[in-house]
């Protein structure tokens, strides 16, 4: 999938300059599998949010991603500010 993201950034460069400009972005997901590794296979920092479907502690298998995949952050909950509760 890497392989494809920068094939298409090199390829459509027009449109997004240079693809330094991905250094700027932040990743945030609650999905190993497909948020966060979109993310590092993009090339930005990813941050992983305990909420969604994985929720903390994290089980067997979560644990086993979180290894594998490894977010460059990580967090327990994640809230926007100046959101009605």
């Amino acid at each position: 999938m890497q392989v494809i993201l920068e094939d298409f950034f090199k390829e459509e460069k027009h449109l997004w300059g240079d693809v330094e400009f991905l250094s700027q972005f932040l990743m945030v997901g609650d999905n190993l599998e497909t948020d966060i590794l979109f993310g590092k296979n993009a090339g930005v920092k990813t941050c992983f949010v305990y909420s969604g479907i994985s929720l903390y502690p994290p089980d067997e298998k979560l644990s086993e991603l979180l290894e594998r995949i490894e977010p460059d952050y990580t967090y327990m909950a994640f809230t926007l500010s100046g959101q009605p509760e």
